[in-house]
């Protein structure tokens, strides 16, 4: 490769997160294309819109047969690399090959512990102090390729999926920066992963995860768990009686009660501090704001529906 040559890149996405990061691409004359899956590509073809790439620079490809027309499409557009983020499905080996620099992946999260599908879910959900903003270059194993960049930043206690979404936007840029002129100038420096650690993380989350165990977990894992699942599950998953309950925002309180509640029991409720349930280890979460069949309602709007001191929450 000829240092400080402008090496032109190609975009294979299925995030909104990706739309800041091809914006600048196009900005710098480094765009080479963007290729979306047809199920989004109208929703794409708007973001993108926003950030000033015009559609005819966006490729939709086909979920049948998005193999040969992936293939098609990066010999198309001569890409000398290309980046990969949040795409479903596992490209072979030799489309990998294809560009000349290889295919990189971004991956917001610790790598190997946190691969797989929707890192930010679990790292929110297990109160991480930071998450990752992983660069490795692909390999046919998923998210397991040696890794090129990796970049730390903070997660805020009270973050929710959706801040923590719009702020990866703009942290990604950063990382894809550092990443293109280590490309540029020869310089990227490849550490293999350690693929002898158990992974946990890898996997989607399901509806089990979103549930709440008010009998295993303290408060501060149900309020990590309500803002993992805020706004992009719904909630975390409670019910009182057969009504589902879906808890978006919750806080910690200390109350000086010397009575033994139950973990789920309302120990509190009226019109103007709302809902107060008791938790393990004698812990105990105000509820702020929750999603059900009917709309969203604060705390003190479940008083007045009628959820009062002594039920339980399961």
């Amino acid at each position: 490769m000829i240092p400080n040559k402008n090496i032109r890149v190609g975009l294979i996405c299925n995030t909104d997160i990706a739309a800041v990061v091809a914006g600048q691409l196009a900005a710098e004359n480094k765009l080479a294309g963007i290729a979306v899956l047809d199920h989004n590509a109208s929703y794409f073809k708007q973001i993108f819109a926003g950030t000033g790439i015009r559609e005819e620079s966006i490729q939709v490809i086909d979920t049948v047969f998005w193999k040969e027309q992936l293939a098609d499409w990066l010999l198309a557009i001569q890409a000398d690399t290309s980046l990969v983020f949040a795409f479903p499905y596992r490209i072979p080996q030799h489309i990998l090959d294809l560009p000349p620099l290889g295919i990189y992946n971004i991956h917001p999260g610790t790598l190997p512990k946190y691969s797989g599908a929707d890192p930010l879910f679990w790292q929110i959900k297990n109160q991480e102090e930071q998450i990752a903003i992983s660069i490795h270059k692909m390999t046919a194993a998923i998210d397991r390729g040696p890794l090129v960049i990796e970049s730390f930043t903070n997660l805020h206690p009270s973050e929710n999926y959706g801040l923590l979404c719009s702020r990866v936007r703009m942290e990604v840029v950063g990382s894809v920066k550092q990443w293109y002129t280590a490309l540029q100038e020869d310089k990227l420096i490849f550490r293999e992963q350690d693929n002898t650690t158990e992974v946990y993380f890898d996997r989607k989350p399901s509806a089990e995860d979103f549930r709440i165990k008010w009998k295993d977990q303290p408060a501060s894992a149900i309020r990590a768990l309500a803002l993992a699942c805020n706004p992009k599950y719904g909630g975390a998953t409670s019910y009182y009686g057969t009504q589902e309950i879906r808890i978006l925002e919750a806080e910690l309180i200390s109350l000086e009660e010397s009575a033994t509640y139950s973990p789920g029991e309302i120990v509190y409720a009226d019109g103007l501090y709302g809902v107060i349930a008791a938790c393990i280890n004698g812990e105990y979460l105000r509820i702020l704001t929750v999603s059900m069949q009917e709309g969203y309602f604060s705390g003190s709007k479940l008083f007045t529906m009628g959820l009062i001191k002594g039920q339980q929450l399961n």
